[in-house]
């Protein structure tokens, strides 16, 4: 890790200690630091990673067009030219 990385991280840990993690390595884990934590520059750290999110138009016949806001897809979902379809919000689950 740089030496500017570890200032972007200690910086980030300073608003928030919940927006780092540190990897884990006997175990392959990355966990979120608490309060109270400390950073230490020989670990590894990161900052925690913000899930994606989608929206999509899920047709009756199985196909999905994806969306970056419910406004599109809403607004697709409402066309006639389209096929009907129920828009489902997405959201990543991250390990």
């Amino acid at each position: 890790m740089t030496p500017t990385e570890f200032a972007e991280i200690a910086a980030a840990f300073a608003k928030d200690p919940a927006s780092v993690q540190e990897h884990y390595a006997s175990m392959n884990f990355w966990g979120d630091l608490k309060p109270g934590a400390t950073l230490v520059s020989s670990h590894t750290y990161r900052l925690t990673p913000k899930p994606r999110e989608w929206w999509l138009n899920l047709h009756e016949n199985g196909t999905a067009v994806t969306h970056v806001s419910k406004e599109a897809a809403t607004a697709r979902a409402r066309d006639r030219a389209y096929l009907p379809s129920k828009v489902v919000h997405v959201r990543e689950v991250l390990p």
